[in-house]
């Protein structure tokens, strides 16, 4: 139940910071933006977004171009003063900077903050706007526009040299029918500032700290170009990849692909490649669960992706919206997208003889099942970081063709009693495209139970000294996937 929780918790981080897509241009929509720009303001930022260090490219590029709008806005309670430095926002994002101050004017000692309270989005007329889509793991129908998911949860929070930066994407906020208005009222009231120091809490201090920030989006909207692409590809095994339009911002380029891939923790997964006139790969889109070859585990987005801005939005059961944002590409140059792979999740059938923990030090045991190879080697008993104890144990092996991944480990005790296991290595390929994998298997010999409103860890009665370990799942490439189309505007 704790690594389960800690789970939904990366889950509901990745939900809220979003997920990626990419840039694009013409020569006409080059011109165009070119043509805007230098009718703006000719001073470029020398304010916050422009010097802090930590943000990405998009912002950096849309900082220097003169988009950020300066704010003077403090709130002051418990001796504490917050205020509201500045504010970057175009069709894609909103980025806000803050900082907490003392009564002596210097900032709070703990760099790293998080301000807790509410914070509602209005247009000047105090309409509240809501997104007309979730990006939940399941997902919402669009009649449940608005869902019941907090404000709060939408916005992606990081401390960078002072400064709280609190960013919100607004890809599942605004389309045709919720055209964005020319100008929106952040409403964030603060009720309470949790400070850590090596990311452990050292207080919180509760007050009432409350902000009306105007975010003028005129100049962005003009700023932002939307090319129309509509081509479509299906697979073989029938997943529909239909790329509906791109989108060039200040802070970054959006591409839109709506699929019939299915919502859901344990949807198909794909991954594409943006690629310049020379072939170079200039940006990628990487949904799957690794990154090869350096090992990385969880999702690793691809390349120049703008992660918390990307959104997978779930229309219906039957369709989804990927956004996928990406930094700036040159709009005076033509790009391909090229898809890379479709994988699926099935149901595998691997599982081990009863493997005797003692031995496994001086006798790895190897099994072969379904065209993968996995050894399992040294077992240790140890104590986690809370505590608990945990059998770790050390395994390698190599995936079968087309397998990418394997998930839904499991392990059966001599006593009976079913358990979780979790995967932490490293994955890499080897001269011929397969997949190996190196590193722990790790298990809490303790069952956790609900008692008093807490998670208890409960000691097992009995020594576990056999495991029967299997899996449940593996993700298999889709054969035969292959598909370029231009990224280009019509005249």
């Amino acid at each position: 139940m704790k690594k389960s929780a800690l789970a939904v918790a990366s889950i509901t981080a990745v939900v809220a910071m979003g997920i990626a897509i990419l840039p694009l241009f013409a020569t006409y929509v080059s011109g165009l933006y070119a043509h805007q720009l230098a009718n703006e303001s000719k001073a470029t930022s020398q304010g916050i977004f422009s010097t802090i260090k930590g943000l990405d490219a998009g912002v950096k590029q849309a900082a220097n171009n003169g988009f950020p709008q300066p704010l003077s806005l403090s709130a002051i309670d418990q001796g504490i003063t917050l205020e509201i430095k500045e504010v970057l926002a175009d069709p894609l994002r909103i980025m806000i900077a803050g900082v907490a101050k003392d009564k002596e004017g210097k900032y709070l000692k703990e760099k790293m903050q998080t301000w807790e309270g509410e914070i509602t989005l209005k247009d000047k007329d105090g309409k509240i706007l809501k997104p007309f889509y979730s990006t939940g793991i399941e997902g919402d129908l669009p009649a449940k526009q608005g869902s019941s998911i907090p404000e709060k949860l939408n916005w992606y929070t990081k401390s960078l040299n002072n400064y709280q930066i609190f960013q919100r994407e607004l890809n599942n906020f605004f389309n045709d029918d919720h055209p964005l208005p020319d100008e929106i009222i952040v409403e964030y009231n603060v009720t309470e500032i949790k400070c850590r120091e090596n990311g452990k809490l050292t207080r919180t201090i509760k007050g009432n700290w409350n902000f009306k920030i105007p975010v003028d989006m005129k100049k962005a909207k003009r700023a932002t170009e939307t090319v129309h692409i509509n081509q479509q590809y299906s697979s073989p095994q029938g997943t529909v990849f239909a790329i509906k339009e791109m989108k060039f911002a200040p802070s970054g380029t959006v591409l839109v692909t709506e699929t019939n891939i299915k919502g859901g923790s344990d949807r198909d997964m794909y991954s594409f490649q943006i690629l310049d006139e020379k072939g170079a790969i200039v940006a990628s889109w990487e949904d799957v669960r690794g990154k090869y070859p350096d090992g990385n585990n969880g999702y690793t987005f691809g390349k120049n992706v703008i992660a918390f801005a990307s959104v997978v939005q779930y229309n219906t059961k039957d369709k989804t919206t990927f956004f996928s944002v990406f930094s700036p590409l040159d709009p005076n140059k033509k790009y391909t997208l090229k898809l890379g792979e479709i994988n699926k999740l099935e149901k595998a059938n691997f599982k081990t003889p009863k493997l005797t923990l003692a031995s496994l030090v001086e006798k790895p045991v190897t099994v072969d099942q379904n065209g993968s190879t996995i050894t399992f080697g040294n077992a240790e008993l140890k104590k986690d970081k809370y505590g608990n104890e945990e059998i770790v144990i050390d395994i390698k092996g190599m995936l079968g063709k087309d397998i990418v991944e394997v998930e839904g480990w499991e392990a059966e005790d001599e006593h009976g009693t079913e358990r979780s296991i979790d995967y932490i290595g490293e994955k890499s390929k080897d001269e011929n495209g397969y997949v190996v994998l190196e590193g722990k298997l790790f298990m809490d010999t303790a069952d956790f139970k609900i008692q008093t409103g807490e998670s208890l860890a409960v000691p097992p009665d009995k020594e576990i000294k056999e495991l029967t370990i299997q899996y449940l799942y593996q993700r298999k490439i889709q054969p035969d996937v292959s598909w370029e189309v231009p990224l280009q505007a019509k005249k």
